[in-house]
C-alpha cells in the first residue's frame, strides 16, 4: 500500500503516538540519510518532538498534535510532504531521488554524526 508523507503526517494530527511518530521519522529519515542528505521537513519534526523532553516546555499531546498541523499549514511544506510516496507497512520511500532533485532546498548534505556531534549530544 501506498501513502504520502503528508497523509502519515497528518494522521499525527488525530491520534498523537509518540512512538509512532520516532519510528516514522527514524525510517522515513534512514532513506534520505542513505543518499548523504538531510530532509529538513523531518529534521522540522524532530525538533518539534524533542520539545516534548524539555522540561521548560509545557507540552500535551494535544499541543504537539496542534503543532505539527500548524507546520502542515505552510503550503511549501504541505506540497513537499504529497510528494514523497511510502511504502507500507516498511515506510520505505519510493521516490527519494526526484524529492532531492525536485526540491533541493529542503535538504542538507549529510555525511553521518562525527565524533564530536556525538559529543555534544551526550551533553544535551
Amino acid at each position: 500500500m501506498k501513502k504520502t508523507l503528508f497523509d502519515i503526517i497528518d494522521g499525527w494530527t488525530l491520534i498523537f503516538d509518540r512512538a509512532e511518530l520516532e519510528i516514522t521519522l527514524n525510517r522515513v529519515s534512514q532513506s534520505f540519510y542513505e543518499r548523504k542528505v538531510k530532509f529538513m521537513l523531518l529534521e522540522d519534526l524532530w525538533d518539534l518532538l524533542e520539545m516534548m523532553d524539555d522540561p521548560l516546555e509545557f507540552m500535551t499531546d494535544i499541543r504537539m498534535s496542534n503543532l505539527i498541523e500548524k507546520l502542515l499549514r505552510d503550503e511549501v511544506k504541505a506540497t513537499v510532504a504529497r510528494f514523497v510516496q511510502l511504502e507500507l507497512p516498511g515506510l520505505n520511500v519510493l521516490n527519494a531521488e526526484e524529492t532531492i532533485a525536485q526540491f533541493p532546498d529542503f535538504f542538507e548534505d549529510y555525511d553521518g554524526m562525527t565524533l564530536s556531534d556525538a559529543w555534544l549530544s551526550f551533553f544535551d
